[in-house]
Order: C-alpha cells, then structure tokens, then sequence
C-alpha cells in the first residue's frame, strides 16, 4: 500500500470515528430530553412489581380475549364471575375448556355454607 493510500485510509477511520462519536452525543442528548419530556407529561407512577405484572397480564388477557380491561381486571380480583361467553373466549386464549372457568362444586358449597 502506498503512503498517500495509507493516509487517504487514516483519514477515512479518523472521519468514522468522529462521526460514530458525534453521533453518541446525540443519542444521549436526546435520551437527555425525552427522559425529561416524560417525567413531567408522561410521568410513571410508583408500582410493585405484583402491581405492574398485574396489570401486564390484565392487558394481555383483555386483548387476546376481547374482554375489557375493566372486567378481565373484576376477573382477576373475584369481584366478578364470567360469563358463559367470556369463559369461551379465555378458554380459547389459554387453551383449554371453558369448564375450567366454572366454580368447583367445594367452592360452591363453601359460599353456600357461608350465607
């Protein structure tokens, strides 16, 4: 190799090095500013692990299924029971049958017990 292809070569590394740096600072400068965008608009709350899973998980089932967030979230929490056409639709996600989703008869007998 010849010393002005050597040079032209040089030159050429020293060009993608400066522009491979430049472009980091970038990166973080504009890292810089969304982080800074978000946490005054778009602020995260607070929330546990249990909490964000939860919730993640709620979001799936509601999409895969076509239940709303709202009542696959009374789901998860007992505060509500399926419906026969909401038990199809989280047997279909889940793969398994809808019977999965019925009370078990102790469960059954235990409120009945209660009340």
């Amino acid at each position: 190799m010849t010393t002005c292809a050597k040079t032209s070569q040089t030159r050429g590394d020293s060009h993608i090095r400066i522009l491979r740096n430049s472009i980091l600072v970038l990166l973080g400068t504009l890292t810089a500013l969304i982080q800074a965008y978000e946490s005054v608009y778009h602020p995260v709350p607070d929330a546990t692990t249990a909490e964000v899973l939860r919730e993640l998980t709620g979001t799936v089932i509601a999409q895969r299924s076509g239940i709303i967030p709202y009542t696959v979230s009374a789901l998860l929490s007992g505060k509500r029971r399926p419906t026969p056409e909401q038990m199809t639709a989280l047997a279909e996600v889940f793969h398994v049958s809808p019977a999965v989703f019925l009370p078990s008869v102790s469960a059954r007998s235990r409120r009945h017990q209660l009340s």
